[in-house]
């Protein structure tokens, strides 16, 4: 079940729960472009020279239990720039997330090579029983042909196949499995905060560990998406 998005409800995020998602890998591996490319579908070719600042919200229908799924505001967190000295950032962009999109580009094996220590920077604020969940992304899958052969990929599926994180080949300009590697993490944060909550989601209403949006645009609490 994929999240769905939709731009009309972008306009009001108060009062839904919200799920956070930083982007994390070298400078210039394409992280605001899958930013982009995920909430507007667009591509701007000089974005190196434009981040998208802190964050983008988007609001999606969350897959969660039972084949229902929920309004919630996805913040998407940008380092805008910040790691251009190497695996150094505030804390801020490690702690409280829900997702992490560990991000390389296929033509610099280099970024690759260093996408452990930005996992290491990542678990140095979590505790084990409450780790984010990860995916990585190797970007820049137009150009595969222009830089390394297909070997440091296959590294990277099975070094984090072990670790059980999903591995996708993308392409924010040619819009190549963004959409799909956004959805996938997404729907695993889902299934950690539904989990989390430790009550069925029929007794929502009674509990005050989880608040879903009530409002004019949005379904109020105990509703599915398409209800």
């Amino acid at each position: 079940m994929a999240c769905r998005t939709d731009s009309r409800r972008a306009a009001n995020t108060s009062g839904l729960p919200m799920l956070n998602i930083v982007l994390l890998g070298d400078f210039g591996v394409g992280k605001t472009s899958l930013i982009r490319r995920f909430k507007y579908d667009m591509y701007n070719e000089s974005i190196s020279q434009d981040t998208i600042g802190d964050f983008e919200d988007v609001i999606c229908c969350v897959p969660l239990r039972d084949n229902c799924e929920r309004w919630m505001t996805v913040r998407l967190h940008d380092t805008a720039g910040m790691e251009m000295d190497g695996v150094s950032l505030p804390s801020n962009y490690y702690r409280d997330k829900d997702g992490i999109v560990l991000t390389w580009d296929l033509t610099r094996e280099e970024t690759f090579r260093r996408l452990g220590g930005w996992e290491e920077a990542v678990l140095g604020h979590y505790r084990e029983h409450n780790i984010p969940a990860f995916i990585v992304v190797a970007n820049k899958a137009e150009n595969h042909d222009q830089g390394i052969d297909s070997s440091a990929y296959q590294q990277c599926l099975e070094a984090f196949r072990l670790k059980k994180y999903s591995c996708f080949k993308t392409s924010a300009r040619d819009a190549v499995n963004v959409k799909q590697a956004f959805n996938e993490l997404i729907s695993l944060m889902g299934r950690v905060y539904d989990e989390k909550s430790n009550h069925p989601l029929s007794q929502e209403e009674n509990s005050p560990s989880v608040v879903l949006g009530h409002s004019e645009e949005h379904p109020g609490r105990g509703e599915c998406c398409n209800k």
